[in-house]
């Protein structure tokens, strides 16, 4: 009873302490807006201050921009090119967006989109750095789209583009905005303040669990498959995607799945909008990472046992990403991993199932 008790103190404990991440994170304040950077932001002067390229449509009406594509070929763009601010600044680009019946190319990135861009020395695009805003396919009544990039090296110039590319249709934008930021020093106080309650919980259950025997040195297969899972959580987003790269180079992953164009920001939000995720080699990593590890607890253990502990645990981890640069954690995620867990759980029952029916030799 003590040690049933003692366990649900710590659940509850690491419980409570994703709740407040996650409310921290998602309505804390914690930028300060700065100086727009855009010239005519609102469209109200027409396209002036805006540079017009490709061979379909732009123009301005009533305070928006309207692009226009007629046929699946070339394309057209509508930007704004601006002194980049000095390494390590923040920007959030904002605006509001709507798309008519834009048909999406063969390839990932031939759809309608907004972006800033970072531009080298050499006055070319750095698409390896953060740069999505928003991308948009078919029909799409107005909707808001803010992003916040970080000013990263090499970079002289930024480049705040509208595009069709050979994907027909008609993109709309209004109230397009640049603006620096500041991060609010309230922010950044409470935000070490659960880091470092984080790192306390984690400290007392890993001696807890040393204590009880349930982590062990000489069980190296559930040491290999927890640090996996955890090396998966903790990875830095700029990782991530380079790896990403490589399994697109090596075709082991399609360009669309691999977010290629990685949306960013420094303090990222927890999305928790239930839908069905795109699959991708990291969503089938954790999964089988966590079915291997509710298998291998589950034939040693009990399944009622196993299944909440690592359903609290992909919870956990999901949340932790809130503290990771460039990670955007989600709730469809942890459903991921955590059907992963259910079929781990029910690969154990029926292992053990089978091995009870199965007749006894000497």
């Amino acid at each position: 009873m003590a040690g049933w008790r003692r366990q649900s103190l710590w659940a509850a404990c690491v419980l409570l302490l994703c709740l407040a991440t996650v409310v921290f994170f998602n309505h804390f304040p914690r930028y300060l807006a700065g100086p727009q950077l855009l010239r005519n932001p609102g469209f109200a002067d027409a396209l002036t201050g805006w540079q017009v390229t490709g061979a379909g449509t732009a123009e301005a009406v009533a305070g928006s921009l309207r692009l226009g594509l007629a046929e699946a070929k070339g394309g057209v763009e509508v930007s704004q090119t601006i002194k980049a601010p000095p390494l390590g600044n923040l920007l959030q680009l904002s605006c509001h967006v709507k798309s008519q019946a834009i048909q999406p190319g063969t390839r990932g990135w031939e759809l309608g989109w907004l972006v800033l861009l970072s531009v080298d020395r050499q006055g070319k695009p750095i698409y390896a750095y953060p740069h999505l805003l928003t991308a948009l396919t078919g029909s799409r009544a107005w909707t808001a789209a803010t992003q916040v990039f970080a000013v990263a090296a090499g970079v002289t110039e930024l480049k705040v583009a509208a595009q069709l590319m050979h994907s027909p249709g008609e993109l709309w934008v209004k109230d397009c905005r640049l603006s620096r930021l500041e991060l609010s020093q309230h922010f950044h106080a409470w935000r070490y303040a659960l880091l470092t309650l984080w790192i306390s919980l984690g400290a007392g259950l890993l001696l807890a669990w040393l204590r009880s025997g349930l982590l062990k040195a000489q069980d190296p297969v559930k040491c290999l498959l927890t640090m996996g899972i955890l090396a998966g959580v903790l990875m830095p987003g700029s990782v991530k995607h380079q790896v990403g790269g490589w399994l697109v180079r090596y075709g082991l992953q399609s360009v669309a799945s691999a977010d290629v164009f990685f949306q960013s920001s420094d303090f990222p939000y927890f999305e928790t909008a239930l839908h069905w995720p795109d699959w991708d080699m990291f969503k089938l990593g954790h999964f089988g990472l966590f079915a291997c590890l509710a298998f291998v607890l589950g034939v040693k253990g009990s399944g009622r046992r196993v299944l909440p502990a690592l359903a609290l645990f992909a919870g956990a981890s999901e949340v932790l990403q809130l503290f990771i640069q460039g990670r955007t954690p989600r709730l469809s995620d942890i459903a991921i991993d955590c059907g992963g867990v259910l079929l781990g759980v029910l690969a154990a029952a029926c292992a053990k199932a089978l091995a009870s029916r199965a007749p006894f030799r000497r």
